[in-house]
């Protein structure tokens, strides 16, 4: 999950980059179609932030055609770090201002405001991306994300009864939807460590093959005094993962 959200961030900043070069030199869709050797409505898509139909390779490809410098920038493996699925990429700026430019020209692109609702996120801008992903919402209330992720801001700003709805509704309308790691999260915060224990395993049980439902619930066993359980668990993690120093940090903590 982490790598997918990864590689859609790199989409979406190729993707990004590439429509504004082809706005700046005022092509129509038709010619810029024709320059990158491409249909029409695929300019459309991207112009509109419909990225389902294109890998990044095609996106690279597209700007080196167009002239555009495109760098592969590694980290010295010295201060490497296992980073969060949320990263804080300088240009937060430069997507809203590119996202509002979408929701100006198609108002009713749910996906472009809810986009915009996570570059606002990342500029901890919380009120305006909760407002754009409750519009993104409104505009396609047959996809739980913006919900979902409307839920985790209602959370993070300890607006603790509207997260719950959320989740409430979303497992209402949506009820294979896996909200259960993220429900049990806010539960902790809340200190409801005995609800929390219930969606944790069933975190555990929907994706028994991934080390955050493993890591999580052993989190909350130790809250609980349970440090035999949560043992088990970070062990189960690291056998999953077992490049997690974190994880085994946790697990040696625990050790007698």
């Amino acid at each position: 999950m982490v790598a997918d959200n990864r590689l859609h961030d790199l989409k979406e900043r190729a993707a990004r980059e590439l429509s504004q070069v082809l706005r700046a030199r005022g092509w129509t869709q038709t010619q810029a179609a024709r320059f990158l050797a491409v249909s029409q409505p695929r300019i459309s898509n991207l112009l509109k932030g419909h990225l389902d139909k294109f890998t990044l390779d095609m996106l690279i490809i597209m700007l080196i055609s167009l002239d555009q410098p495109v760098d592969l920038v590694f980290p010295d493996p010295a201060n490497w770090t296992r980073s969060p699925e949320w990263t804080h990429d300088p240009d937060q700026v430069s997507k809203v201002e590119h996202y509002t430019e979408l929701i100006r020209q198609e108002p009713g692109n749910a996906l472009a405001y809810s986009r915009r609702a996570g570059a606002h996120h990342r500029l901890d801008q919380f009120e305006q991306a909760i407002a754009d992903y409750t519009k993104a919402f409104e505009l396609d209330p047959t996809r739980p994300g913006a919900l979902s992720n409307r839920a985790l801001l209602y959370g993070q700003t300890r607006q603790f009864k509207a997260a719950l709805q959320d989740y409430a509704t979303i497992l209402r309308i949506f009820p294979d939807y896996n909200i259960h790691q993220n429900r049990a999260l806010l539960l902790m915060d809340m200190q409801d460590y005995e609800s929390a224990l219930a969606d944790m395993n069933r975190a555990v049980e929907l994706e028994p093959e991934r080390p955050g439902p493993w890591t999580n619930r052993a989190m909350l066993y130790r809250k609980l005094d349970q440090p035999e359980k949560a043992r088990a668990d970070y062990q189960k993690a690291l056998e999953i993962d077992p490049t997690s120093a974190r994880t085994r940090q946790a697990l040696q903590e625990l050790t007698p």
